[in-house]
């Protein structure tokens, strides 16, 4: 998990495979067993608790932020972000700035 929560915005099933000298299936497989989360899923959930920290900094753009946090597409980061938390990245910034 550390290695996760140190390299979500670029760690992949393999790299992360590799710095453990595993088999990529069998650390996929271990890590669904260990947190009952894929790979993909704890990656993704790493990287929206970084976006929402770095929503809270108006300074920081939506472009910078997708970038940061390791997405190529800003509209799939809109439209993982808008599941998970049911608004938009600039509905969620307005809302923190605003409290």
């Amino acid at each position: 998990m550390q290695y996760i929560d140190q390299d979500y915005d670029v760690c992949t099933l393999k790299t992360m495979a590799q710095a453990f000298h595993y088999n990529p299936n069998y650390l996929s497989n271990r890590l669904k067993s260990v947190t009952g989360q894929s790979f993909i899923q704890l990656v993704d959930s790493r990287r929206m608790e970084a976006a929402m920290t770095l929503l809270a900094n108006p300074h920081i753009s939506i472009d910078e932020i997708v970038m940061y946090i390791g997405y190529s597409s800003k509209s799939f980061f809109y439209k993982k972000f808008k599941e998970r938390y049911g608004e938009s990245p600039a509905q969620r910034r307005q809302a923190v700035l605003t409290e």
